[in-house]
C-alpha cells in the first residue's frame, strides 16, 4: 500500500457513552473536523477538492439566513461522519441538489448536487477551526442574486453561476 492511499485509511473506533454506540472515525491526515450548534453531530475530513466559495442563491441565502452560504467541495472518500448521523435530515431542494442539517438544532451542514455523488460541499460556518491560508474562499458565485443590502467589496472572482469545475 502507497504512503498516499495509508494517509486517507480510517481507522474506526467503537464505544459506548451513556448507552449509545458512537462511531468515532479518524482520517491519518484528518485537516478538518466539524459540528453542528448542538453539537450532535460532527464530522471530518482531509482535504478540500477546491476552494470554498459564496453562494449568493437564493436558496443558499434561505437555507443559511445570509446574505449568503460559504461551502468547501470535499470528495467522500476524504470525508465522514463521526458521530450523530442519525440525526443528519436531508431536504431535496431542486430537482438534482440536496441540502443536510441537524434534526435536533437545525444546523445547515452541507449541500450536495446529486449528480455528482463522489462530492459533498461543507458549509464552512460549521468547522472547528480556521481554514488553512490556503484554503480561503476564491470566489463568489450566482451573484446576480445577491440581496440588495449586501455589497461585495473584496476582491476574489465573481460569477453570475457556477464556474467550470474540475472533478
Amino acid at each position: 500500500m502507497t504512503n498516499s492511499k495509508l494517509s486517507i485509511l480510517m481507522i474506526k473506533i467503537q464505544y459506548k457513552n451513556n448507552g449509545q454506540v458512537k462511531r468515532r472515525s479518524k482520517f491519518m491526515d484528518s485537516n478538518y473536523s466539524g459540528s453542528c450548534l448542538c453539537g450532535k453531530i460532527r464530522y471530518e475530513f482531509g482535504k478540500f477538492k477546491t476552494n470554498p466559495n459564496h453562494c449568493h442563491c437564493s436558496m443558499c441565502r434561505k437555507f443559511h439566513g445570509a446574505a449568503y452560504g460559504t461551502y468547501g467541495m470535499v470528495g467522500l472518500k476524504d470525508f465522514v461522519w463521526t458521530e450523530g448521523e442519525e440525526f443528519l435530515k436531508k431536504y431535496q431542494s431542486s430537482s438534482d441538489v440536496e441540502r443536510g442539517f441537524c434534526s435536533v438544532c437545525g444546523s445547515s451542514l452541507y449541500y450536495r448536487r446529486t449528480t455528482q455523488e463522489k462530492y459533498i460541499d461543507i458549509a464552512i460556518g460549521t468547522l472547528d477551526q480556521d481554514l488553512k491560508t490556503e484554503n480561503l474562499p476564491t470566489q463568489h458565485i450566482f451573484v446576480q442574486n445577491k440581496p440588495n443590502w449586501y455589497q461585495i467589496d473584496d476582491k476574489l472572482e465573481k460569477y453570475s453561476g457556477f464556474p467550470e469545475r474540475k472533478t
